[in-house]
């Protein structure tokens, strides 16, 4: 047990503010979730958030609707926690890619998710 320990995460929304570690776990994932992109339909910018309850390799990319690469934002090993990427609408060199619906994909082990995002202009 550690005693006076405040902790915050002001991203995650999550804070704990007593005497005690009791409930430290709580702010851990314990599932992995992509969850839907804010603000979505979005222009210029959006954000993901996605939870990892464990240390693992992490990737998510963008496909287009005909299944084509357009960017991966994250390929790496991470450990455990909620995460924020944000996505500026580019593709791999760094071009703004057209208006349109498009695909979000994380995989990390066996966990695969989509989720539909829309650019408006």
């Amino acid at each position: 047990m550690v005693e006076g320990t405040w902790i915050s995460s002001v991203d995650s929304g999550y804070s704990i503010d007593n005497n005690s570690l009791d409930n430290f776990n709580d702010i851990y994932p314990t599932d992995f979730n992509l969850s839907s992109n804010f603000p979505n339909p979005f222009n210029p910018i959006t954000t993901f958030r996605y939870d990892i309850p464990k240390d693992t390799f992490v990737n998510i990319k963008i496909i287009d609707m005909m299944g084509r690469h357009v960017k991966t934002l994250v390929n790496e090993y991470q450990t455990s926690g909620h995460y924020f990427k944000q996505w500026n609408a580019t593709n791999t060199l760094g071009k703004p890619i057209s208006a349109g619906m498009y695909l979000c994909k994380i995989q990390a082990e066996e966990f695969n998710q989509t989720r539909k995002i829309i650019l408006l202009k």
